[in-house]
C-alpha cells in the first residue's frame, strides 16, 4: 500500500517559487515572451507590455507576429517563414525599429526542448544605448543587404 502524501505544502511551495520567477522576471530589462509553437503568446514579463505598449493580458493568446512593432521600413520584424522553424532552431536577429528616434534590438530565440511541440522563448533586447547614430545607420544598411540576397 502506498502512503498517503498531503499535497497541500508542496502545492504551497509550488507556488511560492512561481511567484519568485514571475517577480525577477518581470523585474529585468529584457522583454521576455513565451509562445505555444504557432507563435501564439504564452507569457510574457512586464517589459514585453511596455516595449509593444499593451497590458499582457491582451498579449495572451495572441500571434507574436501581430503583437511586434514594424521595423524601421514599415515591414514585419519577423516574417511568417521565419516562424515556421522557430520551433526547432534557435536564432537571432538585430532590427531597427520603426520609433522616433530609431531605436535598435536583438530579438533572441530558443525552442523549449524538453517539450514536444516546443514552445519558444523569446528575448527581446534594446542595444540602442550601445551604438552611435553611425552604428545605426551601418546596421541599417546591414539589414537592408540580408533583407536584399535573401
Amino acid at each position: 500500500m502506498i502512503p498517503e502524501v498531503n499535497e497541500q505544502p508542496i502545492i504551497l511551495e509550488l507556488r511560492c517559487i512561481l511567484g519568485r520567477l514571475e517577480t525577477a522576471l518581470s523585474a529585468i530589462s529584457d522583454a521576455l515572451v513565451i509562445t505555444d509553437h504557432q507563435g501564439l503568446v504564452l507569457w510574457c514579463n512586464r517589459s514585453f507590455d511596455r516595449f509593444i505598449d499593451q497590458p499582457r493580458m491582451r498579449s495572451l493568446g495572441h500571434p507574436i507576429l501581430s503583437l511586434l512593432p514594424l521595423d524601421h521600413q514599415g515591414d514585419p520584424v519577423l516574417a511568417e517563414a521565419v516562424l515556421a522553424s522557430i520551433s526547432q532552431i534557435p536564432g537571432a536577429t538585430t532590427v531597427l525599429l520603426q520609433r522616433q528616434p530609431l531605436k535598435a534590438c536583438e530579438i533572441e530565440w530558443r525552442p523549449v526542448e524538453t517539450e514536444v511541440p516546443a514552445p519558444v522563448i523569446f528575448c527581446i533586447r534594446d542595444i540602442s544605448t550601445r551604438i552611435s547614430n553611425q552604428e545605426l545607420q551601418a546596421t541599417a544598411e546591414r539589414i537592408e543587404q540580408q533583407r536584399q540576397h535573401s
